[in-house]
């Protein structure tokens, strides 16, 4: 057997790794990380990976892939708990050449945990290879994926039936989806991912079905041909996605949507949705919610649009807050609600919408929705009852006063005061500010006019009548 002296890396130092793989020539070697001793060899690396990964005892251990690009002929499968797959960044390339998945967690009698690939690239063989997924996470809990650099799979990282999964500082580029998830049960955070990318993506960047308890920090999706981030539901009651948090994300050059959010349908929405600080440009729509309940967006920065920022359908139980809407061209507006209740938008800013753009907010029968203190560029078109905008924007006034002044001809008791607002006034309030004015009426009002009748008609007189009047939508 030849000796092999390869330089210590760096982690050998720290703490001793359980086998070390390496390439020479065309053969593939596992020395003994604490022994020496070469154990394995053979011409396919996916052999003498697994062949370690077999050895280790059954509390685990660290398996180092040195730089290198190593030929994988089937799947690398880790079936034990605390085994931990470390290279040397992207210099450690695993290359798939036929229709199986590079490295996969999985055990069929019990659920793994506590394990890890980082620091390493993996190269698919293209899209069309169903299987050809770059990792794969089922049955497993508290897995975490580190560093991981995934190319021309069909899917970058695939979660099934998981518990508890990290990604940091991952970057999948040209597969068929980025990350795909379905099944997954809240421990902690089912997934949780901080700066991942995708990008050049067929389908989806992130598309996670049937989730429970996912977090996303400051994660990209581009160039998606279809949706940047999508949250879905198969059609079956009682899978509907929850307790979903995604702070700071960007989706940018997606064929259709941002971020779309979907329960299974009225009886089955998805909840719990927060989306914070959402980024999206250069999509069909920004944020997409169907059949979905007690959620918030807040500060979403959405521009670049074919048609609006943010379209909800059979939605109940959302605040919108703050956040700049700019670019839409859709008619209904900026903001697009159907079907919908219990619709809050505040300290939104809505500009530059074009000129097909009718409205900057459209509920369309929807009840019990509230905006206020918004920044507008269009009008708000609302139909649906106890809906109710509060201050004043273009072409749609909702609080208005003034002082109006009449001259009694001592036969006339009903006085007109047009309101200027955008519907009838909820709330009207008139004072008699001079001594004529100063007897017994009571108040009516429509869509136009308030009007003040006199049980008796004011005396004869030159501005006699002075009311001072505030009314409110």
């Amino acid at each position: 057997m030849p000796d092999f002296p390869p330089p210590i890396h760096p982690l050998e130092k720290v703490e001793p790794v359980s086998y070390i793989i390496f390439k020479r020539d065309n053969l593939i070697y596992a020395k003994n990380g604490r022994t020496g001793e070469i154990e394995f060899q053979d011409e396919d690396a996916a052999t003498v990976i697994q062949q370690a990964i077999n050895a280790l005892p059954d509390g685990g251990g660290k398996i180092f892939i040195k730089s290198g690009e190593y030929n994988l002929s089937t799947t690398v499968t880790i079936s034990k708990t605390r085994v931990d797959i470390i290279g040397e960044g992207k210099s450690t390339v695993l290359k798939i050449n036929g229709d199986y998945a590079g490295i996969k967690f999985y055990f069929e009698s019990t659920t793994i945990s506590m394990c890890s690939v980082r620091e390493i690239k993996i190269e698919g063989p293209g899209t069309s290879y169903v299987n050809a997924h770059g990792i794969v996470v089922e049955k497993a809990d508290r897995i975490k994926i580190i560093n991981v650099r995934i190319t021309g799979c069909r899917i970058g990282i695939l979660f099934r039936r998981c518990r508890g999964a990290d990604l940091i500082l991952c970057g999948i580029k040209h597969c068929y989806y980025g990350v795909f998830a379905e099944e997954t049960e809240a421990h902690a955070h089912a997934i949780s991912a901080y700066r991942c990318w995708c990008d050049t993506i067929e389908q989806d960047g992130w598309n996670l079905k049937c989730c429970d308890g996912v977090f996303l920090f400051s994660c990209t999706a581009s160039g998606c041909g279809r949706y940047g981030f999508f949250f879905g539901d198969e059609n079956t009651p009682g899978n509907q996605s929850c307790c979903v948090t995604v702070v700071g994300c960007t989706a940018d050059l997606c064929g259709a949507d941002g971020f779309r959010i979907e329960g299974v349908d009225e009886s089955n929405k998805a909840f719990s949705f927060n989306l914070l600080g959402a980024w999206a440009s250069e999509c069909r729509i920004g944020i997409v919610m169907v059949h979905v309940r007690n959620s918030v967006i807040s500060s979403p920065v959405l521009s670049g649009l074919d048609e609006n920022g943010i379209r909800l359908d059979d939605v109940n139980i959302l605040n919108i807050t703050g956040g700049r809407i700019a670019s839409y061209k859709e008619t209904h507006g900026a903001i697009y609600a159907t079907s919908s209740n219990d619709i809050h938008i505040s300290s939104v800013q809505i500009t530059a919408g074009a000129t097909s753009a009718v409205h900057a907010i459209t509920l369309e029968s929807c009840d019990d929705c509230y905006v206020h203190g918004c920044n507008l560029d269009k009008d708000i078109y609302t139909s649906g009852t106890n809906n109710k905008v509060k201050h004043n924007f273009p072409g749609h006034i909702t609080e208005n006063s003034g002082t109006a002044t009449f001259s009694g001809d001592g036969s006339t008791t009903q006085f007109t005061i047009p309101h200027g607002l955008a519907a009838e006034p909820t709330s009207v309030n008139v004072t008699p500010l001079s001594p004529d004015a100063a007897r017994s009426f009571y108040v009516t009002k429509d869509e136009t006019n308030i009007y003040v009748n006199y049980l008796t008609p004011p005396p004869e007189g030159t501005d006699n009548v002075v009311l001072s009047w505030k009314v409110e939508v």
